[in-house]
């Protein structure tokens, strides 16, 4: 195998704990906006951005799901809403979460 057939791959559980160790870090409680957090976390941090875009690939939606399931049962929170307008550059839309 050459160096150009090597993909770097970034699997489920190291992304899983990136974002656990994005929430360990922030106040509770959590704020509703909590998953738009966690991608503005992803995207202002390269080592962590780059981790991301080499887990998303070419199924960006499919990743940016997982993350934000991973939050709403990291946080223990349920679905209040659908917010459209997130600060975050990585995503389109976002759960609202909340008690």
């Amino acid at each position: 195998m050459t160096d150009n057939d090597y993909q770097e791959s970034v699997y489920t559980e190291e992304i899983e704990d990136l974002v656990h160790e994005i929430l360990r870090r922030m106040n509770k409680p959590y704020p509703q906006d909590i998953t738009d957090q966690v991608f503005l976390a992803i995207e202002r941090d390269s080592n962590k951005l780059k981790r991301y875009k080499i887990f998303a690939g070419q199924d960006i939606a499919t990743a940016n799901s997982w993350i934000g399931r991973v939050v709403k049962e990291y946080t223990g929170l349920k679905v209040k809403g659908t917010c459209t307008d997130p600060k975050s550059t990585l995503i389109k839309t976002y759960s609202i979460l909340g008690r």
